[in-house]
């Protein structure tokens, strides 16, 4: 038989594999510390279609015990219905039997390189609808109305998270959250201090719009200028309306 028929597929990771009874097809890792094993391991485990992912940790003084067992616990109260099962393990010895009925012979591609994108698919291939974020690393962004739609995000965010939108007489700002690894950046480049950034507390690993304001376009050829927000921090900077703040720069030349 091999791995692809096997009845119940697992991996066992742990820091002791001589405390783990081996049995046909499962597959027992030696990590140094159960504390690397983070939800983007758990996730991507779980993704990849086998039954079980354990997490061991015979030593109960082991001191990344708790970043296993929070990650273990995290994507746990998320995962829809038919996923396999994430366990998290102190007894100081497991049978093969206690942990599955049987199991896959070779898993080996996790590790911290894996990228964003690898995880966030991994989760939406795993959790249910409307699953809670916490401890998934996933992050949201809030937009206060002193944002002016001036693109900085947009143009800097490292993940291309931000992009605006026009739709009619608006202009939106959409934000994607399944992009974003909450570095901060944005919050950083934004001039006007509008961006907050958070950890998500709902899973929803598509664009969504975070603002939106009224679009001014040129008063000669319609093209898009700014929003009304920027036009009203133009004005105020330079102390004044000028007509000219509502044409184009191809237009300009043609005012009378």
């Amino acid at each position: 038989m091999n791995a692809v028929n096997a009845p119940y597929r697992a991996l066992v990771l742990t820091t002791d594999d001589r405390s783990v009874q081996r049995i046909p097809w499962v597959h027992v890792e030696k990590v140094d510390d159960v504390g690397m094993i983070g939800s983007r391991w758990v996730s991507m485990a779980l993704a990849s279609g086998i039954d079980a992912f354990v997490v061991h940790c015979p030593d109960r003084n082991c001191a990344g015990k708790d970043m296993a067992r929070a990650a273990i616990e995290s994507v746990s109260s998320a995962v829809m219905d038919g996923v396999g099962r994430a366990i998290y393990s102190e007894q100081r010895e497991i049978t093969g039997m206690e942990i599955v009925k049987g199991s896959i012979d070779h898993i080996s591609s996790f590790s911290h390189n894996d990228s964003w994108f690898n995880y966030t698919a991994s989760l939406k291939a795993i959790l249910k609808p409307e699953a809670g974020a916490n401890g998934l690393q996933i992050y949201d962004v809030s937009v206060s109305d002193s944002c002016t739609l001036c693109g900085a995000c947009v143009s800097k965010c490292p993940h291309t998270a931000f992009a605006i939108v026009l739709e009619g007489g608006n202009a939106k700002l959409s934000f994607n959250q399944s992009l974003c690894t909450g570095c901060g950046y944005c919050v950083n480049v934004c001039p006007e201090g509008a961006i907050k950034l958070e950890s998500a507390k709902r899973v929803n690993l598509k664009a969504v719009n975070v603002f939106a304001d009224e679009l001014i376009r040129c008063a000669g050829c319609g093209k898009p200028l700014y929003t009304k927000k920027f036009y009203d921090n133009l004005v105020k900077r330079l102390g004044r309306e000028d007509p000219m703040l509502k044409y184009c720069n191809e237009c300009k030349c043609c005012v009378e």
